[in-house]
């Protein structure tokens, strides 16, 4: 759990019928939600919320400053 109180929690486990089970805080809000399926295999995920939006945010400076550095070189290019 992050300072927010943020947290996601997901398991699930199929040999042959399985299913799972999600559990999430967001911004106030506990969602539970579920899975039914068929298949071999199984997974645990625990996550903190603050984690992923630094993840997201990185991936979205990255991606802004590509843009605003291929948008000044064209201006450069333009300008000759």
């Amino acid at each position: 759990m992050d300072l927010y109180g943020l947290w996601f929690f997901g398991v699930e486990a199929y040999s042959g019928i399985g299913g799972g089970i999600n559990v999430a805080y967001f911004v106030g809000t506990l969602e539970v939600t579920g899975r039914l399926g068929v298949g071999i295999g199984g997974w645990l995920l625990l996550i903190q919320m603050v984690l992923l939006l630094h993840i997201l945010k990185a991936v979205a400076l990255v991606i802004l400053r590509k843009h605003l550095l291929l948008h000044l070189l064209r201006r450069l290019w333009a300008s000759k």
